[in-house]
């Protein structure tokens, strides 16, 4: 296995990936902000789903800012907005 760590991202931002092997094991580390706007959501985890899929791992840890609110109380102001989009669950 080669050793080091590889990045990948986007230049208009909101996604970062990293590869990095530990203890010869390989890693993906994926770090994103999504758009507030829910059909630029649908288009941004299109294209982190395909992303990551190029991947040459199953150990995924992705962490950021998902603009998806769990509960109704998550939800504060601005337009009303459906809980855990159905492209959110996508990249689960």
């Amino acid at each position: 296995m080669q050793r080091g760590t590889k990045c990948f991202w986007r230049k208009k931002g909101r996604f970062l990936i990293v590869n990095a092997a530990v203890d010869d094991e390989e890693f993906c580390f994926v770090n994103i902000y999504v758009p507030n706007d829910q059909n630029q959501q649908i288009t941004f985890y299109a294209n982190i789903t395909d992303s990551i899929r190029t991947r040459k791992t199953d150990k995924i840890l992705i962490g950021g800012d998902f603009n998806c609110p769990l509960t109704a109380s998550d939800k504060f102001g601005g337009k009303h907005a459906c809980l855990i989009s159905k492209s959110c669950n996508s990249i689960c």
